[in-house]
């Protein structure tokens, strides 16, 4: 009967588990409409973030465009270019595998070797006659006309070598990465000015004033800022200077440094020995429910409610049951007698002494005293270790 009774007060416990489990299931539901109105909003505010981002996306694309632009116009006035005409010679460059600066190197070298040929010297005299050109009559157009007519002329140069040999002279030692670009001609490098035409990248030089100015303000408001804080920090820096000597001396007196640092130790010493006592009351813990299993299992199927349920085991098994359910007291024994965390707490003030030992002013006369944390964080550490579930 006694089993019988243990049986009923399981069943007991069992229904009050349901009703806990219903009235958590009524919690998970409230749970539910709060985590879908915090989604909702969630959703709002992923709105609004990926609207700034967006923002944030076309304001470096339009700094980045200032920029751009600024130089370009910068490098028109000072090779003497249209705009324009430079513009579409970059986006021919481009497309035949040749950065912007590297033609504008180019462009800058061909007009003083052009230069130097008009006055009966330098290396591009030979070149400019080979390709049947006067460097005076090239000195007399501006510098679009200048490079359509050295392409439109190198253009009509067969051998790849000879090619190579004549842009060497005349663009020096960017003349090989323009061999491509020189072979559109005349005809080719109109087709990629229209294009560029087309394609919105070319502007006007009143268009490239406007941008060096918006690009010159932001400048100046970028250097505002930083004057703002400049000034900011060369007077806040004697505060700063004050605060750290007092630091310093606070630090430095009366071996407060070391005080702090074996207060930091035996801290991180005893947060250590504290997750070890957590480790071993949970392997405790799992050793007691399966304690309490192992008892239910041996009560049920010794209990008539086993018989007529047609659940009896024969004696190997109950005997096997029984014997697991002794040994997991044996193992149960032999875990509460352990104390992995005091262990370690010995072990590690044992080795923190040898390390405090090693590092005294003093190695020859007395031994420090252990220093001992406050009261209320030991006790804390303490209590957490000696955690059961």
């Amino acid at each position: 009967m006694a089993v019988v009774g243990s049986l009923a007060v399981s069943v007991v416990a069992k229904m009050q588990k349901f009703n806990d489990d219903m009235q958590k299931g009524r919690k998970t539901l409230l749970n539910f409409s709060k985590a879908a109105r915090h989604a909702t909003a969630t959703v709002t505010t992923f709105g609004t973030a990926a609207v700034a981002a967006g923002a944030g996306v076309a304001a470096f694309m339009v700094k980045q465009q200032l920029n751009a632009v600024d130089a370009i116009s910068k490098t028109s006035d000072r090779l003497g270019i249209a705009t324009e005409k430079l513009v579409a010679f970059h986006h021919a460059a481009e497309l035949n595998g040749v950065s912007s600066n590297t033609f504008d190197m180019a462009l800058q070298r061909m007009t003083r070797r052009i230069a130097e040929a008009a006055q009966g010297t330098g290396e591009a005299r030979g070149a400019l006659a080979e390709l049947g050109l006067s460097a005076g009559a090239l000195q007399g157009m501006t510098l679009d006309r200048r490079f359509v007519e050295v392409a439109e002329a190198m253009s009509k140069v067969e051998n790849q070598s000879d090619k190579v040999r004549l842009a060497m002279k005349l663009f020096d030692s960017e003349g090989v990465a323009l061999v491509n670009v020189l072979r559109l001609g005349r005809e080719g490098l109109q087709g990629a000015e229209r294009d560029a035409n087309k394609l919105g990248l070319t502007f006007n030089r009143a268009m490239g004033a406007a941008a060096e100015k918006a690009n010159d303000a932001i400048t100046r408001l970028s250097s505002a800022f930083t004057g703002l804080f400049r000034q900011f920090t060369v007077r806040i820096a004697p505060i700063i200077e004050k605060t750290i000597n007092r630091l310093t001396a606070f630090l430095t007196d009366n071996g407060r440094i070391k005080t702090f640092g074996e207060v930091m130790a035996r801290g991180v010493g005893e947060a250590a020995a504290a997750v070890i006592g957590a480790i071993h009351g949970m392997k405790l813990a799992l050793v007691d429910a399966k304690i309490l299993l192992s008892d239910f299992v041996v009560q049920l199927a010794e209990s008539p409610v086993a018989r007529v349920l047609g659940l009896n085991p024969n004696n190997d098994v109950l005997e096997r049951a029984v014997n697991a359910a002794f040994d997991l007291r044996q193992d149960r024994k032999k875990l509460g007698a352990q104390d992995p965390a005091g262990d370690f707490r010995k072990a590690f003030e044992k080795h923190l002494q040898k390390a405090l030992e090693m590092v005294s002013d003093s190695p020859d006369g007395p031994k420090p005293p252990p220093l001992q944390l406050p009261d209320q964080l030991l006790n804390t550490f303490n209590r957490i270790s000696e955690l059961k579930p």
